[in-house]
């Protein structure tokens, strides 16, 4: 039969992300929809709705954060009101822009990645990632906590440079939010082994996509999913600490994620 990542025409059955996208597509975080375009950044409202829909978020009820460009009538406005209630990302009190349409960056992406399911960064940021452009940066002890839990990896596979200011791409998107759910479960397991290598380099592909839609339960409550991009990585960077993108798209209330 075919995957979940096949349903996509843009994701080869044997591209490096297929089996990221096919576990979060059958969880439910992703709505199949002809295009992945996994090349493509994510903003920052697509990567929210993404983070708040794989950790499971109820986003039903939740307080209006207060941001003067994010009106109660946007596809996202529920998930960034969620993400704020639930400490994912910072209100208004830091800023009264959301920034909704700004590309989310590498770091940015990491903060909520680990803020959505609840991993502590100073539990892992020892010791410092090797990378040399995060040195004295905002997010760098959450970049090296992520990457001690094996959930990113450097730019292209380097040990030195992670980009932090660089928008993400949907494919690592898609790669960074299914670790992150796995991760969650039982971080310890997941520190990368003594000679650097990714905890999950041992792991099958059928293994990420039965794991991680056993640990989603997407919330019945979504409000809407977008046109835009879901997934990718994080792009682009700002000083504030908050960032998210949310990945949906728009006027539609179906919970999954519509990447079209």
């Amino acid at each position: 039969p075919m995957s979940s990542a096949q349903a996509f025409s843009d994701v080869a059955s044997d591209a490096w992300f297929a089996p990221y996208v096919e576990a979060l597509t059958e969880a439910g975080v992703f709505k199949a929809q002809s295009n992945f375009r996994p090349a493509d950044n994510m903003n920052r409202a697509e990567f929210v709705k993404t983070l708040v829909q794989a950790a499971g978020v109820n986003t039903s009820g939740a307080a209006d954060a207060g941001f003067d460009d994010v009106s109660s009538s946007d596809w996202f406005a529920d998930h960034v009101n969620a993400a704020v209630e639930s400490g994912i990302i910072n209100g208004s009190s830091t800023s009264s822009m959301f920034r909704p349409g700004d590309n989310i960056t590498r770091a940015e992406a990491v903060k909520i990645a680990l803020n959505a399911f609840g991993v502590t960064a100073s539990d892992y940021s020892t010791p410092a990632a090797a990378f040399s452009d995060d040195n004295g940066h905002w997010a760098e002890d959450m970049i090296s906590a992520a990457y001690n839990l094996s959930i990113v990896d450097g730019v292209g596979g380097s040990t030195t440079s992670f980009a932090p200011n660089a928008p993400i791409s949907r494919s690592a998107v898609a790669k960074i939010s299914a670790y992150a759910i796995i991760v969650s479960e039982e971080p310890d397991s997941y520190v990368r082994f003594d000679d650097g290598s990714s905890a999950f380099s041992v792991f099958e592909d059928d293994e990420i996509v039965q794991q991680v839609s056993a640990l989603v339960v997407t919330s019945d409550d979504s409000s809407s999913d977008d046109s835009s991009d879901d997934s990718s990585d994080d792009s682009s960077d700002d000083s504030s600490d908050d960032s998210s993108d949310d990945s949906s798209d728009d006027s539609s209330d179906d919970e999954a994620v519509v990447i079209s």
